[in-house]
């Protein structure tokens, strides 16, 4: 959650908000639908109106703000004046009980959670000098992750394995040291992974609603599609890991419990690469722009680090890593797609040539040369149609 959603309800004194203010009650707490938290109110008369109290961003609309957090709220047409007192009720209450000051560390309570995970001056200094560029490590106390270092199903990775319901995959390497990977019936997890295979639980957000708070704080921040994060989780015997491999996705790596070495390295093989890659396997879509001969061991310029509990890594998108996980460790793995310019651009010339008839026209083998050659004349002029302030825009509408 944005906000320690336990210690603000103590703030707020939930079950007893009629003594803050004389004919209201709080109907408890939920989670915000855009991060935070929300406090449901209902006062004399059928009058209603919802307090939400999240970190502060520039763009949202403020009422009030304390250190780093801010107010919001909706209201019925004509119940401000009545509602504000109530509101300030509220805040005098939140403020009194020192909440911002006792979790001034955490990720959460502060204006930017790039920010506070890597103890950046600004957003704009992760963007400038590591996004899509070098892999950062932020390296912090445990508590300052908040909820997601206290949540029950992440106190080590057997808890999470109990709650996940979704698919999980195995990698294991046969006597040739050619790595496998294959999906694992629940069953055979734990089996499995005792038997010296890497065990992954594929997209836990959908089953510990912690995590799924976190992708969406994390999508907000880059400023990707909502649903473009997307979390795993990783567990080996100590001393096992995953092979060396690259992802075509950015990563955010946080540390939960124990340890785990990384070993790292820039990708000097493939620019850009649009699909993932696990040595020596390839694909034939990474075929079509390189002609890939990857060895199995890491490159000479390798980077070893490791990461202890309350550290979190990013890793810019096709970057080489391995690692080697320690005894009773429990990581998370944030994943984030984005789509590449050729899809984006291709999407929106799609959009375009649609409009015409004779693109829709159903193609066949035996089609005369003239007429490919007539709609590839026309080709140009639909490419200069195209408008690149919407093409930005496109992505603009994919963040909502």
């Amino acid at each position: 959650m944005l906000l320690h959603g336990r210690k603000l309800a103590e703030a707020l004194g939930l079950g007893s908000m009629d003594a803050h203010a004389s004919g209201w009650r709080c109907r408890g707490a939920r989670a915000g639908e855009n991060g935070g938290w929300e406090f449901p109110l209902e006062g004399p008369d059928d009058q209603s109106v919802t307090l939400s109290v999240a970190t502060y961003v520039d763009d949202r609309p403020t009422w009030r703000r304390i250190g780093d957090l801010s107010l919001t709220y909706a209201r019925l047409a004509g119940n401000e004046e009545r509602i504000r007192p109530v509101l300030d009720t509220l805040a005098d209450a939140l403020e009194r009980s020192g909440f911002p000051r006792e979790d001034g560390d955490s990720v959460h309570s502060q204006p930017s959670l790039l920010s506070a995970l890597f103890a950046l001056p600004s957003p704009e200094a992760f963007f400038r000098d590591s996004w899509s560029q070098a892999p950062l490590h932020g390296v912090g106390a445990l508590h300052r992750l908040g909820e997601l270092s206290e949540d029950p199903r992440l106190s080590s990775w057997d808890t999470l394995q109990d709650a996940h319901t979704g698919e999980t995959i195995g990698t294991w390497v046969d006597e040739e040291g050619i790595p496998t990977e294959e999906p694992i019936p629940r069953d055979q997890v734990l089996s499995r992974r005792d038997a010296g295979w890497v065990t992954t639980l594929l997209h836990v957000e959908r089953d510990v609603p912690v995590v799924a708070q976190w992708c969406r704080s994390l999508a907000r921040a880059l400023g990707t599609a909502p649903d473009s994060v997307r979390c795993g989780s990783f567990s080996a015997n100590p001393g096992h890991g995953v092979c060396k491999h690259w992802d075509a996705e950015d990563l955010f790596l946080v540390q939960l419990r124990g340890s785990k070495r990384w070993i790292i390295a820039p990708n000097q093989d493939v620019q850009h690469p649009t699909t993932n890659c696990l040595p020596p396997h390839t694909s034939r879509e990474l075929e079509r722009y390189s002609t890939p001969a990857f060895g199995t061991t890491m490159p000479a310029d390798s980077t070893t680090l490791t990461l202890n509990a309350g550290d979190v890594l990013y890793l810019p998108r096709a970057t080489w890593h391995t690692t080697e996980d320690s005894r009773d460790g429990l990581s998370l793995s944030f994943a984030v797609s984005r789509p590449s310019w050729m899809e984006v651009v291709l999407d929106a010339l799609e959009d375009h040539l649609i409009q015409e008839p004779a693109w829709r026209e159903a193609a066949w083998s035996a089609a005369p040369l003239e007429k490919i050659q007539t709609l590839l004349k026309r080709l140009p002029a639909d490419w200069r149609a195209l408008d690149p302030e919407q093409i930005r825009e496109r992505l603009r509408r994919r963040r909502r």
